[in-house]
């Protein structure tokens, strides 16, 4: 089976009462889908394909102003991508699940100002990130002026993937015996869209490992579990204080949860 989608999006405009700015307008997007859903050996295998394109028009981007999360306007900007999906099983109980994705999403056209930077005439200074340049020419424009043409978006790694390997069997008594791994990687990315380094997240993959055992009434179940297994550091979110002096920055991280073992009993009552 294929399918193709052309749909328009909407994201209302809105007033923020919690910072001084004016009410800011809405949102556009065109959205273009296309791509296979497959079955294969007697249904055993299940592959699905898709490519996107977005093409978004006066984009809502924040950044934070003066301890306040204001709004600004990406003139454009442009997502385009592929993603993959397989599960497959393998027989003897096994069922693998594959998926990945790839995504090139970067401004088209955006403006602003960001206040890390040297207002002097020249070099941006060490906290500038590598796509942005200075551009001084709109009427106004102060010397902290820049164009993000060519940045990427937040929260955008050019690549996602994640591996499951599943069993489920019954056992002599009835009962029945669930394992799970699963494992999912996430590419480098942009907290901020000025994409400095400082406010950024290399690739990292986490392991997640289950064992569930349900008894032969259905009624009762336990679960083992351990999350995060090799610990892996991360963060799961990045900011930019609002209140640095300017041409200066200051990130404030938020750790990603660290490894966590567990076990959990389920039962049910008639």
């Amino acid at each position: 089976m294929g399918y193709v989608s052309a749909t328009r999006g909407f994201k209302s405009g809105e007033f923020n009462l919690l910072a001084a700015q004016l009410p800011y307008d809405p949102e556009f997007l065109w959205s273009y889908e296309l791509g296979p859903k497959t079955r294969w050996a007697d249904g055993r295998v299940i592959a699905n394909f898709g490519a996107f394109y977005y093409d978004y028009k006066d984009m809502q981007v924040g950044k934070i102003v003066n301890l306040s999360d204001t709004l600004t306007y990406a003139a454009a900007a442009t997502l385009k991508g592929l993603e993959a999906e397989v599960r497959a099983n393998l027989g003897s109980g096994f069922e693998l699940n594959l998926g990945a994705s790839f995504l090139d999403a970067q401004f088209d056209e955006f403006f602003t100002e960001d206040p890390a930077i040297d207002a002097a005439p020249g070099p941006l200074g060490p906290n500038a990130g590598a796509c942005e340049t200075r551009d001084t020419r709109r009427p106004g424009a102060s010397n902290r002026a820049v164009s993000l043409a060519g940045c990427d978006l937040r929260r955008a790694p050019e690549f996602a993937g994640n591996v499951g390997l599943a069993r489920e069997g019954k056992i002599a008594n009835g009962g029945a015996i669930n394992l799970r791994a699963d494992y999912a990687y996430k590419g480098k990315q942009y907290f901020t869209q000025f994409n400095r380094e400082l406010v950024s997240q290399d690739g990292y993959g986490l392991l997640n490992l289950r064992a569930d055992y349900t008894g032969a009434s259905g009624k009762w179940a336990l679960t083992l579990f351990a999350d995060k297994v090799t610990d892996e550091q991360y963060f799961s979110t990045l900011l930019e204080s609002g209140v640095p002096p300017p041409g200066t920055l200051v990130p404030q991280e938020i750790l990603g949860a660290p490894r966590t073992y567990g076990v959990s009993f389920r039962i049910a009552f008639d």
